[in-house]
């Protein structure tokens, strides 16, 4: 019979059976980190998890409020537009009222002008 297969019959040497208990602690050891990077790993899954959800929600509110906020300023600008094209209109009719006003009474027009030069250079004279 071989005594030296199991450490644990009598007749075994004192570094065989020191041998097997080291063999034995490492065992233990070994599972022990096992349960314990599996706990670990399982932890982590639910922080990445948890992570995950909240980064979810927070692109999720961020894309609304984008939203929100593009079709806001799409509305805001077609009402910009359509206050710069009345603004244009107006232009574009008083100029032509102007012209008009002119035409038929050149000489006042003249007159007009003469004085609101005069008025100008008057009132950014500087004194001396």
């Amino acid at each position: 019979m071989d005594t030296t297969s199991d450490p644990g019959i009598t007749g075994a040497s004192g570094a065989e059976r020191a041998t097997a208990g080291i063999g034995r602690l490492a065992g233990g050891a070994h599972e022990a980190v096992d349960r314990a990077t599996g706990t670990a790993s399982a932890a982590a899954h639910h922080v990445v998890g948890s992570a995950a959800s909240a980064a979810q929600h927070v692109a999720e509110s961020a894309t609304s409020a984008a939203h929100h906020v593009a079709e806001s300023a799409g509305a805001a600008g077609h009402r910009l537009a359509e206050r710069g094209q009345r603004m244009v209109s107006l232009g574009d009719h008083w100029t032509e009222a102007t012209r008009d006003c002119v035409r038929r009474h050149p000489i006042a027009s003249v007159g007009v002008a003469i004085g609101a030069g005069l008025l100008l250079s008057l009132i950014t004279r500087r004194p001396h």
